[in-house]
């Protein structure tokens, strides 16, 4: 459903009402009357997954008015939260895991976005939704870096030779490292 003087679909007034560290007295207020609406509370809850913003969503509806979500959409908001604050503790495990191991060997390593940026914007790392850890590492550790993370069970995904490593290092300053374990 539209407002009447925004245009804006109501839901994302919703969304735009809970993207952000807490909430002041008009932003609750305003909150708490659009749950009152009648929601797409469906393309709600598919819109906070597509921009982010699921626990935020759970976290601001949870304090502002817990029982206004209908129970099917609530027991997902609850799970989607869950799930997803279990991913942030593992990553934020692996992250700290990681960046000790390349310390303990003399690689300077700083992770950033995903818990790091969580835990900066947030105030905790299970507020923003993230899917992988990005670490920085000076150019000339990177040897070393790949070396000491296979054997910590990590590979360059997707497998590259050595000229297509080197061909792809060239033109960009990344690349993706998957546990083989876990998958992360």
């Amino acid at each position: 459903m539209q407002h009447l003087t925004t245009g804006m679909l109501l839901e994302n007034q919703l969304l735009i009402c809970v993207a952000r560290r807490s909430l002041d007295s008009v932003t609750a207020t305003q909150l708490a009357w659009l749950v009152q609406q009648k929601l797409d509370w469906n393309y709600l809850l598919d819109s906070a997954n597509r921009h982010g913003l699921t626990q935020l969503l759970y976290r601001h509806l949870s304090s502002v008015r817990p029982a206004a979500a209908p129970k099917e959409i609530a027991s997902k908001f609850k799970d989607e939260f869950l799930t997803n604050s279990r991913w942030a503790f593992f990553h934020t495990r692996e992250l700290l895991t990681i960046i000790k191991v390349l310390e303990n060997n003399g690689i300077p390593a700083v992770g950033f976005k995903g818990p790091i940026l969580s835990l900066a914007a947030y105030g905790d790392v299970a507020l923003r939704q993230a899917g992988d850890l990005d670490i920085l590492i000076k150019k000339r550790d990177f040897r070393r870096a790949t070396a000491l993370l296979d054997s910590e069970g990590y590979a360059i995904d997707p497998q590259l030779t050595a000229a297509q490593l080197s061909s792809h290092l060239r033109f960009d300053c990344e690349i993706s490292l998957v546990h083989q374990e876990s998958g992360c």
